[in-house]
Order: structure tokens, then sequence, then C-alpha cells
């Protein structure tokens, strides 16, 4: 359940004035969020938001996007140069020409990405639709460490308590310090409950 003292509207306005509206018009999956459940995407942008001061300028990060560019534009914002990883069926040529930006590249397919080593400062991903098996994380995590920089940092998040925990001991076995966030933790916008977050470095 999200913050019921918050106004949305208000929030989206102090968010675009922080970052600026410079895009296009938005996409079909983006557009209907938008209109059908501003508060969950709120929450879901503050995920982003929070990744990305979370790991501060950057020279490279990854950045796993379910919300058709809005999310890689949001950690973009904040790090700088962006790799953004969208969902298969997202229309690709369409994200690319709304998020007109020279920081942010957009891509669907990570498997080339995944095979380099020391590549990225930092990297993003949340499993906002509890899609993403225990085996997945681990071999993503296991990933991620390789593809890092000396010093890169890994953030990632997920609703589901059960595989939060998992995360959290795969990411102990490939990152020297773990930190979490968000279960049991104010946020003025979402309820801490609806999503746990873990910073591994």
């Amino acid at each position: 359940m999200t913050n019921s003292t918050v106004n949305p509207e208000k929030k989206w306005t102090e968010m675009i004035h922080e970052f600026g509206d410079d895009h296009g018009p938005l996409t079909p999956k983006l557009a209907q969020a938008f209109a059908t459940d501003p508060y969950g995407l709120m929450e879901q942008v503050a995920w982003f938001k929070f990744a990305g001061k979370m790991l501060g300028r950057k020279d490279r990060v990854m950045v796993y996007d379910h919300l058709e560019g809005l999310g890689g534009w949001t950690v973009a914002c904040e790090t700088g140069p962006a790799v953004t990883i969208l969902d298969q069926l997202d229309p690709l040529a369409q994200i690319r020409k709304a998020w007109p930006d020279d920081k942010i590249m957009f891509e669907k397919n990570d498997e080339i990405l995944r095979s380099a080593k020391n590549e990225f400062d930092g990297i993003v991903r949340f499993d906002a639709a509890d899609s993403i098996i225990e085996a997945e994380w681990e071999s993503f995590i296991s990933n991620s460490a390789v593809m890092l920089r000396e010093g890169g940092s890994f953030v990632a998040g997920t609703k589901n308590e059960h595989k939060f925990i998992s995360i959290k001991k795969i990411a102990k076995q490939h990152f020297s310090h773990v930190f979490e966030f968000g279960k049991g933790q104010q946020h003025p916008v979402l309820n801490p409950a609806n999503i746990n977050i873990i910073l591994a470095c």
C-alpha cells in the first residue's frame, strides 16, 4: 500500500522540475501506467531514483528497465552514462525516440554485455513482476560481480521477501559488503513493505 498522504501530482511536478522534461511522447505501456496507476508508477520510479542516488556519478552503469525508458533515464540523471536493457517486447525504436539523450544507450539484449569484464561502475535491476527465479538471480549476480570495475556497486530489489533473502545470500558470496534498504524504513513516497533493496560492493 502506498502512502495515502502523498499527492502524486505534486510529486511528479517536483520530479519534472528537478530532472527536466526533455522526452518525446510516452510509449503505450508507460502512458497507460500514468493514466491508471500513478501511485504504482511513482513507487517504481522511486526505486530507480534511489538506486541512482546510491550509485552517484559514474563513468558507465547498466540498468535493467521495465518502465520503457523512464527507469534508465531516471538513473542516468543521477549517474551519467547508462546502458539501459529493455524488456524483450518493448518498442525499441519508439523508446529511443521518446528519450533522446546522448548519455543513454537502449538495448534489448544483454547477452554480449554479460560476458564483459570490468565494464561497468554500477548495475541496477528490480524484479517488479516477481518473474526472476532464484537460479536466474544466482547467475545474474555472479556475472555482475565480473562485469563491475573495481569499486563498482550492484543495486537490486524485489517485493518477494523469500527471494530477497536468497538474493542477499548470493550477493554475500560475490561482494565484500552488502547493505539492505527498504523493509521497515521510512520513505517519503512509498510504504517500505513494498520493496526490499540491496546495495552490494
